[in-house]
């Protein structure tokens, strides 16, 4: 996740009229509950209505859970974060990095320069119901289409490693030296996987810094969304992702021809960058990428 940046906001004491004393400290507010994701602003841009509730109808939340005066947990998209919080000096805490934060009638924002995050207090979601005790055990829910598929492992060195279905058939283009890509179809033709990557002195030309590449990488996706423009039905970009103990970020085009397509990208500590494009033609696309994306993002490793 990104760190935030320390935004001071020091309280000014107020003297009462003709004597030296101090005002009363204002009484600090209760801020405990479940907050969910409300707006949020990308470099100076606001994201609109209609992508918030795109996002989650793909059951890609974001919550701040304050459960009591010290603990809370912020989960991005399924990957939580615990902290601590001080209302005293507006921050919250997580290892090494401090979080500021302002509050005001149930909406608290997290603001990092032209970035920020609206949370608003609502209902915390019920909680399943447990399963029916029968006389043989009832096996949990799956998760998603892809819980409990069989698996491979695949990939290589310096683009990274990953499951994928066990019938999914290679079409890589390892012949290709100046094309190295990992390239996968499921059997049946409806999900499409590529990854391949970048090292720093190949990136570089794009530019020296990772803001740039993803900024050129975001280019490519809204000029797949230029080219598609008849069937495209929605577009988001620059959506926070993790993979592996990295940062990254997505974008999701969807068409009206039942096809979406989700591109990923982060940097690794070597600085390589890391591509992967998933596409599915199926119905319900808007779960199905999300579903897909979810299965390769979780199990994706930079070494083997």
């Amino acid at each position: 996740m990104k760190k935030f940046t320390i935004i001071t906001a020091a309280a000014l004491a107020l003297s009462l009229a003709g004597c030296g004393s101090k005002a009363p400290e204002p009484e600090k507010p209760d801020i405990t509950g479940y907050y969910e994701l409300t707006g949020m602003v990308n470099s100076g841009e606001e994201m609109a209505s209609e992508e918030l509730e795109l996002l989650r109808d793909m059951g890609m939340i974001v919550f701040l859970d304050i459960k009591d005066d010290t603990n809370a947990e912020l989960n991005v998209f399924g990957d939580p974060m615990d902290l601590t919080y001080d209302l005293g000096a507006m921050k919250f805490y997580a290892e090494d990095e401090e979080i500021d934060f302002t509050y005001e009638d149930g909406v608290i924002v997290l603001s990092q320069d032209e970035d920020s995050m609206t949370l608003t207090k609502t209902e915390r979601p019920a909680a399943e119901p447990a399963p029916e005790t029968t006389s043989a055990p009832i096996a949990a829910p799956a998760a998603s289409a892809w819980a409990g598929i069989s698996a491979k492992r695949v990939g290589m060195d310096d683009i990274g490693y990953f499951n994928i279905p066990e019938d999914w058939v290679d079409q890589s283009k390892t012949d290709d030296p100046a094309a190295i890509t990992l390239h996968y179809w499921s059997a049946d033709g409806t999900y499409s996987l590529m990854v391949y990557s970048y090292t720093k002195a190949e990136w570089e030309p794009f530019g020296s810094e990772y803001g740039e590449l993803d900024t050129w990488i975001d280019e490519t996706a809204r000029g797949t969304a230029e080219e598609y423009a008849d069937i495209l039905t929605s577009e988001i970009y620059d959506l926070p992702v993790f993979i592996n103990g990295y940062n990254g970020t997505r974008a999701d085009l969807l068409f009206s021809d039942d096809s979406a397509l989700t591109n990923v990208i982060f940097k690794d500590d070597a600085e390589t960058i890391h591509i992967i494009t998933m596409e599915t033609f199926t119905e319900d696309s808007t779960a199905q990428i999300n579903d897909f994306t979810n299965y390769v993002v979780e199990s994706f490793t930079v070494d083997q």
